[in-house]
């Protein structure tokens, strides 16, 4: 199954990407949200390859996904991938300039 979303933003390319990039809060969000977070990473941002394990209920169930960062393309694209149980996702952000 492919899922695609199209939005107009009326931002600057460089400020939308790092407002989807800013891990910190994402985190911050997350958390606030009742899902636990931890880092698989050093420093502020991850690496290729590098990403969250994540732990929260859904459907009255404990969960549990792992989201790596699959690709960084500044300001164009940013990639994850994700998998939870027997199902994986991938996620790609593209960003194009109006």
């Amino acid at each position: 199954m492919q899922v695609t979303g199209i939005e107009d933003v009326a931002a600057p390319i460089e400020h939308v990407f790092a407002e989807l990039t800013a891990f910190d809060a994402l985190e911050r969000q997350a958390m606030r949200r009742g899902i636990d977070v931890r880092r698989q990473f050093r420093g502020a941002e991850p690496s290729i390859g590098e990403g969250w394990d994540t732990t929260f209920r859904f459907r009255g169930k404990e969960r549990s996904a792992k989201i790596i960062l699959e690709s960084y393309d500044a300001p164009n694209t940013v990639q994850f991938g994700g998998a939870s149980g027997g199902l994986e996702t991938n996620t790609m952000i593209e960003l194009v300039p109006l």
